[in-house]
């Protein structure tokens, strides 16, 4: 598993009002909507672009004798961005909302649910380890 198949459980925020400059944030013991001041940074996710290559293709990387296996036509396709996807982060947008408020407590409220997140993903990928090997 690498960033890529991480990339959605960064996603802290449901809606944004970007002319407000801020997003709207869901706490499952929350019934209010809670609004948060934000700024915009890249997406780390995919670098700026949007998009990256579908992790299936090519999650535990690539190496030459791959390329020269699957063909010029793989080779071209992938350079090309044939294999790639809508990324899951920032949903094309290119960037994604940081918080920026000064409330501590909000901040790490939200830090929080991204580790919750997170944190069923790792216990996701070590099972999946478990039962296929280290190479998952």
């Amino acid at each position: 598993m690498d960033r890529r198949d991480r990339a959605a459980s960064e996603r802290w925020w449901d809606a944004i009002d970007r002319k407000g400059m801020r997003a709207r944030v869901a706490f499952d013991d929350d019934e209010v909507e809670t609004w948060v001041p934000i700024n915009f940074d890249v997406c780390d996710s995919c670098g700026g672009k949007g998009t990256y290559v579908n992790p299936n293709i090519d999650r535990n990387g690539l190496t030459h004798e791959d390329f020269d296996e699957q063909g010029d036509d793989f080779r071209e396709g992938y350079l090309s961005g044939m294999y790639d996807i809508t990324c899951a982060e920032c949903l094309g947008e290119r960037v994604v909302p940081h918080y920026i408020g000064d409330d501590w407590a909000m901040g790490q409220a939200i830090e929080k649910l991204v580790a919750e997140q997170q944190g069923y993903l790792y216990e996701q990928e070590a099972e999946m380890r478990y039962m296929y090997g280290p190479n998952y």
